[in-house]
């Protein structure tokens, strides 16, 4: 590496000088850290760059917060292979924010179709309900239409009789029980309806 190094002279300098051991503990999660790195990226080189074997959840990052903090040097291989792991976490976490943002899109159109639907709905029983009112109210105007010329038959029946009475009493009388006949069958249609 040629960067500066110190050798150790004698085994009592382990476990005699304090600051060397509180080193060499720190260090020594730092390198169990660094091994766990390396294993991953040489597993994940082995199986072809596979996707699966990238670094995920927790230990991406644990990982990717220990390399900012570390005095440790990472290899460029590592530095990559965790760089490869951060850039699937956050395309798999975009593709994720775009399937939910689908979901509530595809709800949003359900709710609104249902909206429509329940529109469309109330209109055609509203458009019913029309229906079936104008078809009484248009039979009771046929009804009372028929009604209306019979009484204005009978009237004519009437008015003929009493002009036919002078000139020809024969015909005044047979116009005179028309006109009591139709009367007679218009009472009745009027009591039957």
């Amino acid at each position: 590496t040629r960067s500066p190094t110190v050798e150790i002279s004698h085994e009592a300098l382990l476990t005699e000088w304090t600051r060397l051991r509180t080193w060499i503990d720190e260090a020594r999660e730092d390198v169990r850290v660094q091994r766990r790195l390396a294993e991953a990226m040489r597993d994940w080189i082995a199986a072809d760059r596979d996707d699966a074997y990238l670094l995920k959840g927790g230990l991406l990052e644990q990982m990717h917060g220990w390399v900012a903090t570390t005095s440790v040097q990472v290899s460029a291989a590592e530095q990559s292979f965790l760089e490869v792991s951060v850039t699937e976490r956050d395309r798999e976490a975009q593709d994720l924010r775009e399937r939910e943002q689908r979901t509530v899109e595809a709800e949003r159109r359900q709710r609104q179709r249902g909206r429509q639907l329940l529109v469309v709905g109330v209109v055609t029983v509203l458009v019913a309900v029309l229906a079936m009112f104008g078809t009484v109210q248009w039979r009771s105007a046929l009804g009372a239409k028929g009604d209306l010329e019979d009484r204005l038959t009978v009237d004519d029946l009437v008015s003929a009789s009493r002009s036919a009475l002078v000139d020809d009493p024969e015909l005044a009388l047979l116009l005179a029980m028309q006109s009591v006949r139709e009367t007679v069958d218009l009472g009745f249609a009027t009591e039957e309806a």
